[in-house]
């Protein structure tokens, strides 16, 4: 009995330490039984009532099928856009040559004419610093045809520093450069003669601010010209300055061109100031100028219009692109541009500024690969004051400004075929009549060239050049033609070393009888040989 007792006491008194020991823990709340259980909210959108069975278990079974009005119900009615093709510049092919600091050419050829080029560029600090010059002189292929040119540049590139608040990172040329040019008239018996000396300067910067781009132009020239009997200076002062900046989608610019040009005792100021916009549109490319321009011809009659340019360009697949531009407005002309296209210039030429009335040109572009490619373009336009050459006598040629129709095919193509191997096509038609008169004096009908590049060996490369110039009239009544010709040019090189190479050059290969301007036949067959060195 005791021992019982003993145990009922253990026993009573552990019972009593465990609920002590409990009472002293923090007491947890304990859940209903029926409380719900916390789910994440789901919500469904359409108009098809959804039942979702609760309170009791079901036997998993098929989904029911859905019909097309409940589906309409959830998707919704207006799709998301596609995201934009990534946009891929078309191809262009470009040959590069090995990059050399120096280079010198000296050719020898019939009518005993010696030709000799050369250039080097070096490196100073931030400058980048070109010079180039050259000489070429002829006895002539016909009395009073004897010729000497010659020629000196220095041009420098400086990239500013960063730090720099207004030009830093800016790219800044400067030029200067000398010419001399002496020949005859050798459409006259006594062949009188003609020389020019040229010397120019110009400044050219390009940089950005911020996100605004800026581009300026600044050149100065002089050009003496004399005859027996006449001396004319023509002189320019240009300056041309163009900034832009992203805005909107697009691109805004505005850009203001100004000249003051002289020719004898005679000046042709220029003043233009235009505003573009380009933009993207459709899948390509727009843009649009706009803006007054003014213009004094030598004789004293001021010029005025309104420069209106606009282009588009669309790429209508990965092979093709097409584009269309119009164009109305005054057209810049300069006595420098005149007498590089015909050397004969009168020293008493009128210089006065063209007005297209409308230009329209449209073409397309097909560009599969790199090495294949061709373009298609016809252009249509009528111009007020079209400069026309007529014979002005005494082996000069004079400007005559009337108004024309031009109507113009162009194409070109390419073909790589090889890695040794490369053919280029160009051709041009065009209709240019001039009001009261037919086919405007010297516009050829039909102008084609075919080049043929190949690679014999790694050391010898040829290119072969085909060229046909169709007939011409040289006079406004049409009683003076000169007649179309064929030129073949061939221009061969053998590489003897990593710095010299052998060269050969060909033209008028066949002995066409070549006019470019009536009385002046240009020289017949005509090769020439020399070296190339490589500094």
């Amino acid at each position: 009995m005791r021992v019982q007792r003993t145990v009922i006491i253990i026993v009573t008194m552990f019972v009593f330490v465990a609920e002590y020991g409990h009472a002293q823990q923090p007491t947890q709340p304990s859940s209903a039984p029926n409380q719900p259980v916390e789910l994440p909210q789901i919500i469904i959108e359409g108009a098809a009532a959804v039942d979702v069975p609760g309170g009791s278990k079901e036997a998993p079974s098929r989904p029911p099928r859905l019909t097309a009005a409940m589906l309409d119900t959830i998707n919704p009615l207006q799709k998301s856009p596609l995201p934009p093709l990534t946009s891929q510049a078309w191809p262009q092919y470009q040959y590069q040559d090995a990059w050399v600091p120096g280079w010198l050419e000296a050719r020898i050829g019939n009518y005993i004419t010696p030709i000799v080029h050369g250039g080097y560029s070096l490196h100073a600090d931030r400058y980048l610093i070109d010079l180039v010059g050259g000489f070429e002189a002829s006895t002539g292929w016909q009395p009073g045809a004897e010729y000497t040119k010659a020629h000196v540049g220095l041009m420098s590139t400086y990239l500013a520093p960063e730090k720099f608040i207004l030009f830093g990172g800016s790219v800044t040329t400067a030029s200067v450069t000398a010419d001399h040019r002496n020949y005859g008239l050798y459409a006259l018996t006594n062949s009188p003669r003609r020389s020019t000396q040229l010397i120019s300067a110009t400044v050219h910067n390009q940089g950005m601010v911020d996100s605004v781009a800026f581009e300026g132009t600044l050149n100065w020239s002089t050009r003496a010209l004399a005859t027996a009997d006449q001396h004319r200076t023509a002189s320019i002062l240009h300056g041309q300055a163009r900034v832009w900046t992203p805005w909107s989608d697009g691109r805004v610019s505005a850009e203001a061109d100004l000249s003051v040009r002289s020719f004898g005792d005679r000046s042709y100021p220029w003043i233009s100031v235009m505003a573009s916009y380009d933009m993207p549109w459709i899948g390509g490319t727009a843009s649009v100028r706009i803006g007054p321009q003014w213009f004094e011809s030598t004789s004293g009659d001021s010029r005025f219009g309104l420069g209106i340019d606009g282009e588009l360009r669309l790429p209508v697949s990965p092979e093709f692109s097409v584009y269309g531009s119009i164009r109305s407005g005054l057209q810049n002309r300069q006595h420098e541009e005149l007498l590089a296209e015909n050397p004969y210039l009168s020293d008493t030429a009128r210089i006065d500024a063209s007005y297209d009335l409308a230009r329209i040109r449209a073409g397309v572009e097909w560009h599969p690969t790199m090495t294949v490619g061709a373009t298609l373009s016809i252009e249509a336009g009528r111009t007020e004051r079209t400069p026309v050459w007529v014979n002005a006598g005494g082996g000069l040629f004079d400007l005559s400004y009337l108004q024309a129709t031009t109507i113009r095919l162009a194409g070109d193509a390419r073909w790589v075929f090889s890695s040794t191997d490369a053919l280029t096509i160009d051709g041009r038609f065009t209709m240019a009549t001039i009001d009261d008169y037919a086919q405007q004096p010297y516009v050829p009908l039909a102008e084609v060239s075919v080049g043929y590049d190949h690679q014999w060996t790694t050391a010898f490369k040829t290119n072969l050049a085909l060229v046909y110039v169709g007939d011409r009239w040289a006079d406004l009544e049409h009683t003076r033609q000169l007649a179309g010709f064929i030129d073949v040019k061939l221009d061969a090189s053998y590489t003897l070393s990593s710095i010299l190479d052998v060269t050969l050059q060909g033209r008028n290969l066949v002995g066409s009888t070549m006019f470019l301007w009536e009385g002046y036949r240009e020289r017949s067959f005509f090769l020439s040989a020399g070296i190339l060195w490589r500094m």
